[in-house]
């Protein structure tokens, strides 16, 4: 019988040719790494990894594997939380765009910068800061993650109330179409009414209507005043107005506002014992809040005088308001922590998901009622992004229950949280995209009208279906 490996191997032969030793791997040249995600969840060997190192490469490789009929898994930073980035199918090969990872150009004057796709998030704000200028997408994954995957998905984090989604920090965009032809539009412009904007059409696709190889980011002044507190309340709803204060008196100084319950804080202190406790008084419910300035006066009297007022008004019991850059950094760690405890863990319930902003008190409460009365004993947390509305409800499993008992009961258990969101007008995907993981949830929400434009936009930009083929659609 002949496998698929060895039925392709002419085409991998061509692809050598075209891309250079580096950049086809094989068999056992294909390193763990290529094959899974951050998850674990997802795992499989393609039948080839393509490194291509510039644009052209991606075209070649995409018109090769086109003639070919392989389907082609784009890769990014292997941060993935949905199995997008993983071959799933026999006749799949996994498109890496880590060679291509240069910054093309920074402008500091138009405030701009042109990198490519393979470029790690934490070297494009390096870069950033060379020229005195500043990128503010802020992800935990920032080490590691890609400029591409970030489009690719239209990664979040933690200045969306200020700065937007990764859709509204991109200013031009390259990719390459499922025939190897190269749409590139590069230009730094912030005013072009010559139609729609097309470059959005890629913006959290997914790979599934192109691979984008580059990109015109916008960029922005320097924060010259940071402050960062931690506020601790009785409850959620407590916690909801000090945030409606900030928002409304704060403006654009506020860029962050993180949403913590004490038994995340429990868990990132049972992982670093050593980090201090920003609440000894353990109230149920933290703010981690983040105020910057590019400019003008020092935030900071305004700021003493607003978390004074809030003291007083008997929203907030406790807090801190960091003291150096040393306090700051250990205040959001935590934040850190926390995300790496739950991993710590094993196996557990992971969801990523949003509400209305004015929702979120009630939705955390159903939610955590519903999985508490579902499965007793789970521990459900509850965090995220509170000024955008993008809530994290993930479960450890109860006590003296082992994975295997465990795993069998997580699609169940998200879709009581699904069923939860749907009553609250939310989304089942707030940040990180749909995937393989939430193919299915999405399909069964999608509006008949939806449907039927979703899928004419993939026949028309992928008609022979080999691009990231599984995922969204």
């Amino acid at each position: 019988m002949t496998t698929s490996a060895e039925s392709s191997a002419g085409i991998f032969d061509e692809l050598t040719a075209a891309l250079g030793e580096k950049g086809v791997l094989t068999g056992d040249a294909i390193a763990e790494r290529y094959c899974t995600d951050w998850t674990g969840d997802y795992s499989r060997r393609p039948l080839a990894v393509l490194r291509p190192a510039d644009t052209e490469g991606v075209a070649t490789a995409v018109r090769l594997c086109a003639r070919a009929g392989l389907a082609i898994i784009p890769q990014g930073g292997h941060t993935g939380l949905v199995g997008g980035g993983t071959a799933d199918g026999p006749d799949q090969v996994v498109l890496s765009l880590d060679r291509m990872n240069r910054i093309r150009a920074v402008d500091p004057i138009g405030m701009s910068m042109t990198v490519e796709a393979g470029c790690i998030l934490e070297s494009v704000k390096a870069a950033a800061e060379e020229q005195d200028c500043f990128f503010p997408l802020s992800l935990g994954a920032q080490g590691s993650c890609q400029i591409g995957g970030n489009i690719s998905t239209n990664a979040g984090g933690l200045n969306v109330l200020r700065y937007g989604m990764m859709r509204d920090l991109l200013l031009g965009i390259e990719v390459v179409l499922h025939d190897g032809s190269v749409f590139s539009d590069l230009r730094a412009l912030r005013k072009n009414n010559t139609g729609p904007d097309l470059k959005q059409i890629f913006v959290g696709s997914e790979g599934t209507l192109g691979i984008v190889t580059a990109a015109t980011l916008k960029l922005f002044a320097r924060p010259r005043w940071i402050e960062t507190l931690w506020l601790s309340t009785d409850s959620i709803e407590a916690m909801m107005e000090v945030y409606g204060r900030f928002r409304r008196e704060g403006g654009e100084f506020l860029s962050a506002f993180e949403l913590i319950p004490q038994n995340c804080v429990d868990l990132a202190l049972e992982l670093s014992p050593e980090t201090p406790s920003p609440d000894p008084g353990r109230h149920p419910i933290h703010g981690l809040v983040e105020i910057s300035a590019s400019g003008g006066p020092d935030p900071g009297p305004w700021l003493e005088e607003m978390v004074a007022a809030l003291f007083d008004s008997g929203l907030v019991k406790n807090g801190i308001l960091a003291q150096n850059a040393a306090q700051a950094q250990s205040l959001w760690r935590i934040r850190e922590l926390m995300v790496e405890a739950q991993q710590k863990r094993g196996l557990h319930l992971r969801t990523d998901v949003s509400v209305p902003v004015n929702a979120i008190a009630p939705f955390v409460r159903e939610v955590t009622a519903v999985l508490d009365n579902v499965l007793p004993g789970l521990t459900v947390l509850a965090y995220g992004h509170i000024g955008d509305g993008n809530v994290h409800v993930n479960a450890l499993r109860p006590a003296g229950m082992d994975a295997a008992a465990f795993k069998p009961l997580i699609a169940g258990l998200t879709q009581d949280v699904n069923a939860v969101i749907d009553r609250f007008g939310g989304s089942i995907s707030a940040e990180h995209g749909i995937g393989v993981a939430k193919r299915a949830a999405l399909a069964a929400r999608l509006p008949e009208e939806q449907r039927l434009l979703l899928a004419g936009l993939k026949r028309l930009f992928d008609p022979q279906g080999l691009l990231a083929p599984g995922r969204i659609w």
